[in-house]
């Protein structure tokens, strides 16, 4: 970005940009023949410290009065005008989904940020050491995944969510496939369970324990499934130990650049406001909706315990693989 010069720019989704990279595109608005003038859109992410609220924060307030009054939500003052627009101002949405969406939005800080576009002050973000331009890289052909498994959280109203996990032959692990379906009738969840055993023979179901009679339907049809492990703190510090660097410099997991929602949830997933993350998290102190993660947590904690069971071979690259595991 840095060469072009532009007559204007329209910069969507600014809060998940960094700051530098709008400062780059801001110093590039030079052309004599346009009005060198550039709009971002964004739904606020973190706190009053992050960027955005100190281009655009100041007027903020005022602007989201503004909006709940109906009336324009812009305010023109200062060196970066602001406009506030609430999904009530969104003329294609019925009443009856505005009510279930204000709903959904009620005690929960990070779902009110989503819908009335507010910062707010966060507990942090749990993985906070995921980042996009490290973990996320596509499955190279020559990989060997030696092991796999998959989690299941289910959903009627919220999304049900199945992840695919696996370890390569240098023992690290892979973020592999995603399904990710709000109102997920059984027709569908049979027919991907089905789709994913097809590509992956022998696959273990790891399944949100919450649902026995699912559970004990899919064994019925003859799927391998398991109760998971539902305990918070075990998969959070897993998840984390997996994302740190080790002695070559890469992590001990990637994601797939398909799991869209994954990768949005890593970026996102945080403690309830006015908690701080202190290396123990409980079920009570997080935001819910990371059901991409928890199906995530359930395979890798199955992935991680069947291996803990097997049998040692020798170390590779720093990482100890195993001769048999018990998960598929």
């Amino acid at each position: 970005m840095w060469g072009p010069t532009y007559a204007g720019v329209h910069i969507d989704e600014a809060g998940q940009i960094k700051e530098a990279s709008i400062a780059i595109v801001e110093a590039r608005l030079t052309d004599p023949e346009g009005p060198r003038q550039g709009l971002v859109t964004f739904t606020p992410r973190g706190d009053r410290s992050h960027w955005t609220y100190r281009y655009y924060g100041h007027q903020y307030e005022e602007s989201l009065a503004l909006a709940n009054n109906w009336e324009t939500g812009w305010v023109e003052r200062g060196d970066f005008p602001v406009g506030t627009l609430i999904p009530e101002q969104n003329p294609w949405l019925s009443e009856k989904l505005l009510a279930h969406l204000r709903s959904q939005a009620r005690f929960s800080a990070l779902r009110e940020q989503e819908y009335y576009g507010e910062w707010f002050e966060s507990g942090g973000v749990i993985y906070e050491d995921f980042d996009p331009n490290i973990h996320v890289r596509p499955l190279p052909d020559s990989t060997n995944i030696i092991y796999k498994v998959a989690g299941v959280d289910w959903g009627t109203i919220e999304p049900t969510a199945i992840i695919v996990v696996g370890q390569d032959e240098l023992g690290r692990t892979w973020w592999l496939h995603e399904f990710y379906r709000p109102k997920c009738y059984d027709a569908e969840l049979y027919e991907e369970l089905g789709r994913i055993r097809s590509r992956w023979p022998n696959i273990h179901f790891y399944c949100d324990p919450s649902e026995p009679t699912r559970i004990e339907a899919l064994r019925a049809n003859g799927f391998l499934v398991h109760k998971a492990n539902r305990e918070v703190n075990a998969r959070v510090s897993t998840i984390r130990s997996l994302l740190k660097r080790d002695g070559s410099s890469l992590p001990g997991m990637f994601v797939v650049p398909s799991c869209l929602h994954s990768i949005n949830e890593f970026q996102s997933w945080s403690t309830k406001e006015g908690r701080g993350v202190t290396g123990t998290v409980q079920h009570e102190q997080v935001e819910g909706g990371a059901h991409c993660l928890d199906a995530g947590g359930y395979a890798i904690l199955a992935l991680q315990e069947g291996l803990m069971k097997s049998m040692p071979i020798p170390v590779i690259w720093g990482r100890q693989t195993r001769a048999k595991t018990l998960v598929g």
